[in-house]
């Protein structure tokens, strides 16, 4: 949902305090000020110094030519690029840098210990230029690296920056904390030979490699932190109320910290301040599962309670939902402002069930819009084991929006099989980062943004936008028009079919039941194959049962298909063509030397007993008056009424094709007449011009020419076509 350019928006060195009157687009000037004003190498470790994998594209930095896998990266760099403190060139073992003062100094890389998701930091260890002491400097999470830190060191410091940290959150600022630490020469030579043995150690290589980088980034100094600034993009609170009024539910799995997470969710208008936010925060799985089952007592209505449930709740409950908080303050309830939990830390099982929460279903008279959910990462791990992962899904059902806060990737990927799974539903999974990609395969249908965080993930995925806000047309629009002509497509595939297969049915009380066919073998196969393939080719590119403006300014038209709300068998269920296979059949009572009119509109397997009855007593009628009434040249017999059959199949298919069109155009009146001029007409002339074939019974030759120039011939077709087809 955000931009992904990044503008540095607040520091909290160690030369300087933290304003606490700053806004998300103020740039801390007094902190960049002091910042400016030290020497060079405490601006170079305060801005980041070595710990990224930042390159410059050349060595002009005037232009921030600059690029990186991170953009926060590329953001630090070029921020302290401002400030006089240049990278120049990068190596595999040296970095080039400029300090103002100092001027070009190289910096001996001694290794390099990357970031992982599960370590959620990385490292790099170097030689310091000046001091030849090895230095490790550490940036990373605050959740990690703060109980890293030296506990008999810089306490002081250590709770400022951590006030400064809870500041940039709440402002949606996405933070970042630097540390390092001195390592004698002998630690650093022990360390670094236990890292080559890991190195050659092809079986347990990353598992000795991770307990390595933990040995090493212990007892760490302070630095600073950062809050960088991640704007939304144009259209997002938009995009994300038209996709809730469809009907969908919008879950967000980030890895930013849970204020940060809670911040951007007020601005993209997921989360409203009359909503009441229920935090999940636990260290244990028992724990989860209890705060989850209070958290849905407070869901619960009022009356639906039984006395012994509502013994439960104390004063203090009951007193919050009826008084009204200031806006300021958030409406959270957690484990220490929520319910009296009785002895044992659990609420007795009858409770629950007095309420319904241990039912399948959730009550339907909750407000969704009333609530919403959100977990940090520490609880994250226990909601998806199986004693909690059922209660969770159903406090999820419950609450409008779900918030999940330091999500690693493979947490995404369990998180969308879980839902998958236990919901039984669709799911889409849209993210722009290389850590999206495990989600975006797991989904049902995945969704790739590319931009600044690389092409990983729309590489990955089924479709690709370049927006987030191109998500609301993606599938208000393009979805619905997938969903209506597939489902209008297939209707159609089905009933051309079963327009061929009744032909052969009626056509038995013609022939005696003898078997024989009523169009010739090539005819059968070209049906399909050629004669009605453009129709159906049209109806899925071109029809649109609504404009795209419409389906734009109503999100709500998007439920029609997601909860089978249209039914599609409508346009041309049985009942509606029972009167249709009635004139077809009277028609040819009139015509009778055309008894092998194609008469099968649709299945009949629901047909009325009255209209079947009938049919069957005219069948025989037919029959028998047609007999008398054959051609004279016996050479046409069979292949007269087989190529008669031909025609009226293709035309009555492509008839009720235009039936089905929603959005009648030129277009589609050209390729309608078109398909069967060219297609049929065309096809057959040729081929009864030339048509000695070895196919039985007879050969077709010059039958529809013969056919052509007999009245009864056209009067068959448009006559019978245009009854089935007057208003009734």
């Amino acid at each position: 949902m955000s931009k992904s350019k990044l503008a540095i928006g607040k520091s909290c060195p160690k030369i300087s305090t933290q304003p606490a009157d700053l806004t998300p687009t103020t740039p801390d000037v007094d902190n960049w000020e002091a910042l400016s004003q030290a020497s060079s190498s405490t601006r170079w470790r305060n801005s980041n110094g070595p710990i990224h994998h930042v390159c410059p594209l050349s060595e002009n930095t005037l232009l921030n030519g600059y690029e990186s896998e991170s953009p926060d990266e590329v953001t630090l760099v070029k921020t302290a690029c401002k400030y006089g403190c240049k990278l120049l060139q990068r190596g595999l073992d040296f970095v080039i840098i400029w300090l103002p003062g100092d001027g070009l100094i190289r910096v001996e890389v001694l290794k390099m210990l990357p970031f992982v998701t599960t370590r959620k930091r990385m490292s790099i260890i170097i030689r310091h230029p000046n001091t030849d002491q090895i230095v490790l400097y550490c940036k990373g999470a605050d959740s990690v690296i703060l109980p890293l830190l030296d506990p008999h060191k810089g306490q002081a410091f250590k709770t400022s920056t951590d006030e400064c940290l809870r500041d940039y959150s709440r402002s949606g600022l996405r933070t970042l904390v630097m540390a390092k630490r001195v390592i004698s020469e002998s630690e650093y030579q022990k360390w670094s030979a236990q890292w080559t043995a890991a190195d050659n150690d092809y079986t347990n290589a990353e598992e000795l490699k991770y307990k390595l980088m933990e040995d090493i980034e212990v007892n760490l100094e302070l630095l600073g932190a950062t809050g960088i600034e991640d704007s939304l993009q144009d259209g997002v609170p938009d995009t994300i109320s038209a996709l809730r009024e469809a009907g969908m539910k919008v879950w967000v799995l980030t890895g930013d910290k849970e204020e940060t997470a809670t911040s951007i969710a007020y601005a993209a208008k997921l989360i409203t301040e009359e909503q009441r936010l229920f935090v999940l925060s636990a260290p244990n799985a028992e724990e989860t599962k209890c705060q989850l089952k209070k958290f849905m007592l407070e869901l619960m209505p009022r009356q639906g309670t039984t006395e012994s449930t509502s013994s439960c709740l104390d004063s203090s409950s009951v007193s919050r939902n009826t008084e009204v908080p200031s806006p300021s303050i958030r409406k959270k309830f957690s484990l220490n402002d929520s319910l009296v939990i009785p002895e044992g830390n659990d609420l007795p099982d009858v409770h629950f069930s007095a309420v319904s929460i241990l039912d399948n279903e959730v009550p339907v008279d909750i407000p969704q819009e009333s609530a919403a959910l959100i977990l940090d990462s520490t609880c994250l791990p226990f909601v998806l084991e199986d004693e909690v992962k059922e209660i969770f899904i159903k406090l999820a059902r419950m609450c409008s929006s779900v918030i999940c806060c330091r999500v690693t990737p493979s947490q995404k990927a369990s998180i969308v099989e879980l839902v998958k799974r236990e919901l039984c539903v669709q799911t889409l999974a849209i993210g722009d980062g290389a850590n999206d990609v495990n989600m975006i395969q797991c989904a049902d249908v995945g969704i790739g943004i590319s931009g600044q965080e690389g092409m990983q993930a729309a590489m990955a995925s089924d479709f690709a936008i370049t927006q987030f806000c191109h998500l609301k047309r993606l599938l208000l629009v393009h979805g619905h028009w997938c969903y209506d002509k597939l489902a209008r497509m297939a209707l159609y595939m089905f009933y051309k079919d079963s327009v061929y297969i009744f032909s052969l049915f009626w056509f038995q009380f013609f022939n005696g039941f003898s078997g024989s066919g009523h169009i010739d073998q090539l005819g059968q196969v070209m049906f399909n194959l050629i004669y009605t393939s453009i129709p159906p080719f049209i109806l899925g590119t071109l029809d649109n049962s609504l404009d795209d403006k419409t389906l734009m300014a109503n999100p709500k038209l998007y439920r029609t298909g997601r909860d089978s709300m249209v039914s599609y068998l409508c346009s041309l269920t049985s009942l509606p063509l029972f009167p249709e296979i009635f004139l077809h059949l009277f028609a040819d009572l009139q015509i009778a030397t055309l008894l092998v009119e194609h008469t099968g509109r649709h299945m009949a397997v629901a047909c009325d007993l009255l209209y079947t009855v009938h049919c069957l007593q005219r069948s025989q009628h037919w029959y028998k008056r047609a007999r008398n009434n054959m051609y004279e040249c016996p050479r046409l017999h069979l292949s007269r009424p087989r190529c008669v059959g031909d025609q009226v199949l293709c035309k009555f298919a492509r008839k009720n094709l235009g039936r089905i069109f929603f959005k009648s155009t030129f277009v589609h009146a050209i390729v309608y007449i078109g398909s069967y001029l060219i297609l049929y007409l065309g096809f057959t002339m040729v081929y009864n011009a030339f048509g000695v074939t070895k196919l039985s019974p007879n050969p077709p030759y010059f039958v529809i020419f013969v056919l052509m120039g007999d009245a009864r011939f056209w009067l068959c077709m448009f006559v019978t076509s245009t009854l089935a087809l007057l208003p009734r």
